[in-house]
């Protein structure tokens, strides 16, 4: 995703993007299940945050799909963004407090980061049993 001029913007965007990845590594390891995930991504699609960020990087996330589970994970995501869509304007976000990227954020944005990595770093390892797994039958 291309930086905003707005540092508010892109925090929101990496804290929205890091979240659909756990959500999709939860799904894919059956520990999320459909309906779940639709309740999820009904209430991040609610607000203007989850709308502006699923426009930006949906055809992106959606066709770089390389399992059947992931597209079923990106379809079922845009579903739900789409029903939102129709359902009117989003809510607005809350008003960022001055500063707050500088701040109070740095704490989340690092924890939020840190998460990212350990999902992804747990997404690679399940990917490397599997095809381990089928390389063995």
């Amino acid at each position: 995703m291309d930086p905003a001029d707005d540092p508010e913007a892109d925090l929101q965007n990496v804290h929205i993007n890091l979240i659909l990845s756990e959500w999709q590594t939860s799904f894919e390891l059956r520990m999320l299940d459909e309906r779940h995930l639709r309740l999820l991504a009904k209430g991040l699609f609610q607000g203007e945050g989850g709308r502006r960020f699923w426009t930006t990087a949906r055809e992106a996330r959606i066709t770089t799909s390389s399992t059947r589970r992931e597209r079923r994970f990106h379809q079922i995501v845009d579903d739900e963004y789409r029903v939102a869509e129709q359902q009117g304007p989003p809510r607005p976000d809350e008003e960022p407090r001055r500063g707050s990227v500088t701040g109070r954020h740095r704490g989340i944005l690092i924890g939020t980061i840190l998460g990212g990595i350990g999902v992804m770093l747990a997404d690679r390892v399940l990917r490397t049993i599997q095809d381990t797994r089928r390389h063995q039958s």
